[in-house]
């Protein structure tokens, strides 16, 4: 069981290292789950789309200023 652990330790370092070493890797991974990619909606009908950018509203932050 303590090797299992140091192994699974080494490989979630080891893992961790290469993912900062290479920025290509870590640009790619950063891209694939920002907030763009994870949280807005995507339509393939591009009339839809642009539809939804233009009614879009913030559920963080209000357009208008109290």
């Amino acid at each position: 069981m303590n090797k299992t652990v140091v192994i699974i330790a080494a490989l979630l370092i080891g893992g961790l290292y290469y993912i900062q070493e290479n920025p290509e890797i870590k640009q790619n991974i950063s891209q694939t789950f920002s907030r763009k990619n994870l949280l807005e909606a995507k339509f393939k009908d591009p009339v839809k789309q642009k539809e939804y950018e233009e009614n879009r509203t913030s559920l963080f932050f209000s357009d208008s200023k109290h």
